[in-house]
């Protein structure tokens, strides 16, 4: 056995242990504050949330494993398959019975335990070897607290205009807001998924492989990938919203969730880029201690934004605070990462992004399809927008298109 994969192994079983050591606190933690917060509760509802927060801590352990081992098919499956499967189970399961909120989180807890049942049979270990390393803990807090900190500071910016929203307006208009908000939030959080789950572990091995300045160019690249997935999705979700509604939410919501969609739209693209584009130079760079300021600025500015909007514009003040901290944050991030680093920012391609994505909204705002179901109307107009934007990135990208099939030997 090779002096690196000694390393390896001591790194996994040390980090092993301190996730479980980790989830038995979260689970700890969580009983108490339930048991001091509420008089009452669902025993079971408290069962699969508690084995939810298990599994997929668990799992994320795994995936940042794999970033570091370079298994891309552990990285992608448990990314995945907990937001995408969770999600298919949880509809299916409100469809089948009725409307409960412990369908979804069974739905995502039991997809979870899917993922970590399959990845433990993969890759079989048995628990009494485990070793610990101290020293691999040491050097993780010094990286990973900054992570923590940040994380804590993320959820802040995330969620503080909700608690903003409620104290000035009441709880019911966090429902309403709720409802459109995670509905974008979700869309932009699925789309980047679909590239960042393997972007992220391909730039930290180019980064350890050939160095900063090369892992900053397959950024670079990632991005290009993210942002030719991500915009035509969030704009062809605005053009589609109202079938799309009407489709998918109650009756009751529908006028709240169309005012505040398009704002939650254009707020998970902007949390999309900072999150899965500039924050992964500071994590290739090892610097995650800038992490802390990033989230720490957009919560504050959250937190001012909200103030301001909700007393002006109501409930789409709540979204909108979120938009434009975010946008402010990255044009700051811009600045200094392209002053005072290598940073590349692929400008050509995002304008012929941005022309395909133009003509795709054009084709469905003129010949968008209304003379049908809502489910049929939704499904060609997403087919036929599809098409339209493919064709052009094509066109537009022929060269390096004729060129990538040319080095795959067609």
């Amino acid at each position: 056995m090779t002096d690196k994969s000694i390393e390896v192994d001591n790194f996994k079983d040390t980090s092993l242990y301190v996730i479980y050591i980790s989830v038995i606190i979260q689970v700890m933690l969580s009983m108490i504050v339930i048991l001091m917060v509420f008089d009452s509760y669902d025993f079971w509802l408290l069962v699969i949330s508690v084995s939810f927060i298990v599994f997929r801590n668990i799992n994320q352990h795994l995936v940042t494993v794999a970033s570091v081992e370079n298994d891309t098919f552990t990285y992608n499956f448990l990314s995945l398959v907990g937001p995408v499967l969770g999600l298919i189970i949880g509809f299916v399961l409100l469809y089948i019975f009725d409307d409960n909120a412990i369908y979804p989180l069974v739905g995502f807890g039991f997809a979870e335990l899917i993922g970590l049942s399959y990845i433990t049979y993969l890759k079989r270990r048995n628990i009494r070897k485990l070793r610990i390393n101290f020293a691999i803990i040491k050097d993780g807090f010094k990286y990973g607290l900054p992570l923590v900190l940040a994380g804590l500071l993320s959820w802040l910016g995330l969620n503080s205009s909700r608690y903003i929203l409620e104290g000035i307006m009441g709880l019911s208009a966090v429902g309403f807001f709720a409802v459109g908000f995670g509905l974008g939030q979700r869309a932009a959080s699925m789309a980047s998924m679909i590239v960042t789950s393997a972007a992220l572990p391909l730039a930290i091995r180019v980064t350890n492989e050939s160095g900063l300045n090369a892992g900053v160019r397959q950024l670079s690249d990632n991005f290009c990938l993210l942002f030719c997935v991500l915009l035509p999705s969030l704009v062809g979700m605005f053009l589609v919203q109202e079938d799309l509604v009407m489709l998918f939410i109650s009756e009751d919501f529908v006028q709240d969730t169309l005012v505040v969609l398009p704002w939650s739209i254009l707020s998970g693209g902007l949390f999309a880029i900072i999150y899965n584009y500039l924050n992964h130079y500071f994590i290739l760079a090892k610097k995650t201690y800038f992490l802390i300021y990033i989230d720490g600025a957009l919560a504050l500015l959250v937190i001012l934004f909200s103030f301001v909007l909700i007393n002006m514009y109501g409930v789409v003040g709540a979204a909108m605070s979120m938009s434009l901290a975010s946008l402010v944050l990255i044009i700051a991030l811009m600045f200094y990462l392209i002053l005072n680093t290598g940073f590349v920012v692929p400008w050509f391609f995002m304008l012929k992004t941005l022309a395909s994505v133009v003509l795709m909204g054009g084709f469905i705002s003129q010949y968008g399809v209304t003379n049908f179901s809502i489910l049929v109307n939704l499904f060609l107009n997403i087919v036929s927008g599809a098409f339209v934007y493919v064709f052009s990135m094509l066109l537009l990208n022929r060269s390096a298109f004729l060129l990538a099939i040319k080095s795959r030997g067609y």
